[in-house]
């Protein structure tokens, strides 16, 4: 018997293969075993889900596997007439109403990007009848699209542990449903609530405790009703992003911060943060004025410190802004350094060969380093890495993102090996990409951790 025609070991061939489709053309004996795990996990465009609603049309028993949906994607309704508006709503009435029937959901993700159509109500009901039993949601609500908002805020959670919720256009609106539902979520592990920073949502006070929180996000403007003692209420929170003029009572530290993700100004209203034992730090918004400080701050937390990214805003004349070197160097034990820059204007050809190497210069060749991670508006020529130069010792991995702040084009990880006394590439690799910034790092993604802190805690 041919080892591929017995079902349990393509079942577990499939498990473990990226490129279902391919494999499931094999033969029909593999189109057969491999078929379920097509729908397991759904990461789609969002104009591309007349496929997926025909094929759950003609079997809706597939749906039975899926565990994870996700669509993202710009849809335009502007340039599109009536009939293929209308076809999208009973396009995204199929899916979400077999899924619901055939499937229990644990993971969905709903960023796609609709303009010039408000979804009708029966399309936010089926879209919220798999809202119940999810573990994980990501969501994207624009100001066209209350009918989602009340459906969310109706829906009774038992099992949510991650919830992403992004209003960018939230200027003003009465979010009393909403911050009464988010008190209702006793087992989040994860919050993140993304809103204007200009003239965020009324009724949100951050008021309630989650008893498991380990990480949180928050973009908005300042709360009404002054100082939030959120964080001393939730002490138990590794990974803090913030983006907010709201004043955080921070008297009693969150001793177990590990990463923090913060602008240079608001990195000075909250010092204590410097006394938990930070291993990632992402500082945004650097400008050319950086003082000492910063740098003091940085060293500060140098010991345990073992990723550092910095996020700046900058023309393109010069690759690796001055500014930048102090705060490289003052981190002295990094297994991780990342630099993202978000040009102005289009950079020379040569620009990204001239980021590595002024970097690899002001790091120097002693550095503990293993990864080096940059994302610009360009890529790194290939033919730049055949001759790198004198590299740190331990130097493993290169990642290079190209893309603009909201959107990502292309991410890989350049990978390097000793031969022949010298660095060099031995393959490039590719990677899925995200927008969780505590994910996007070289050594989380090739499945290393960090080295242990100097004060002997495991990372």
């Amino acid at each position: 018997m041919n080892p591929l025609e017995v079902p349990e070991l393509l079942e577990e061939i499939a498990a473990s293969v990226e490129n279902l489709s391919s494999f499931a053309q094999v033969d029909r004996f593999t189109h057969a075993a491999v078929t379920p795990y097509l729908f397991r996990n759904i990461n789609m465009r969002l104009d591309c889900i007349g496929s997926l609603a025909e094929a759950l049309r003609n079997n809706p028993e597939r749906a039975t596997s899926c565990k994870s949906l996700s669509f993202y994607g710009g849809y335009d309704a502007r340039a599109l007439d009536d009939s293929a508006v209308e076809k999208l709503r009973i396009d995204l009435t199929t899916v979400f109403g077999i899924i619901s029937a055939h499937s229990q959901l644990v993971s969905l993700t709903w960023i796609p990007r609709i303009l010039g159509v408000a979804l009708s109500e029966d399309v936010w009901a089926a879209i919220s009848s798999v809202f119940a039993p999810l573990e994980r949601l990501e969501i994207y609500i624009s100001s066209t699209e209350h009918g989602v908002s009340r459906s969310l805020t109706r829906t009774r959670f038992d099992r949510l542990r991650v919830f992403r919720l992004t209003m960018p256009n939230a200027h003003g609106w009465n979010c009393e449903h909403l911050q009464s539902m988010l008190g209702t979520l006793r087992h989040l592990e994860e919050l993140a609530l993304d809103f204007p920073v200009c003239c965020g949502p009324r009724g949100i006070t951050l008021d309630f405790t989650h008893p498991h929180l380990k990480r949180f996000s928050f973009t908005s403007c300042a709360l009404l009703g002054g100082d939030s003692d959120f964080l001393v209420r939730h002490p138990a929170i590794e990974s803090l992003f913030l983006e907010t003029e709201q004043p955080f009572n921070t008297h009693i530290h969150p001793g177990m911060l590990r990463a923090l993700n913060i602008d240079e100004g608001s990195w000075y209203h909250y010092p204590t943060l410097l006394d938990s034992q930070i291993t990632h730090l992402r500082l945004r918004e650097i400008d050319a004025y950086t003082d000492s400080e910063l740098v003091e701050a940085v060293r500060a937390v140098g010991c345990t410190l073992r990723c550092l990214e910095l996020d700046v805003w900058s023309d393109a004349e010069t690759p690796l802004p001055p500014h930048l070197i102090p705060l490289v160097q003052s981190a002295l034990a990094l297994d991780e350094l990342g630099i993202i820059r978000y040009d102005s204007s289009a950079p020379s050809l040569d620009w990204p060969s001239t980021l590595l190497r002024d970097l690899l210069a002001a790091i120097g060749p002693a550095a503990p380093l293993r990864a080096l991670r940059f994302r610009c508006g360009m890529a790194l020529p290939q033919e730049r890495l055949r001759d790198l130069g004198p590299l740190p010792p331990r130097l493993k991995y290169i990642g290079w993102d190209v893309g603009r702040r909201d959107i990502l084009s292309e991410s890989v990880v350049h990978v390097l090996e000793e031969r022949n006394d010298k660095k060099v590439v031995v393959d490039t690799l590719a990677r899925p990409k995200t927008n969780d910034w505590w994910a996007q790092g070289v050594l989380h993604f090739m499945g290393e951790s960090w080295t242990s802190r100097c004060h002997g805690i495991a990372s």
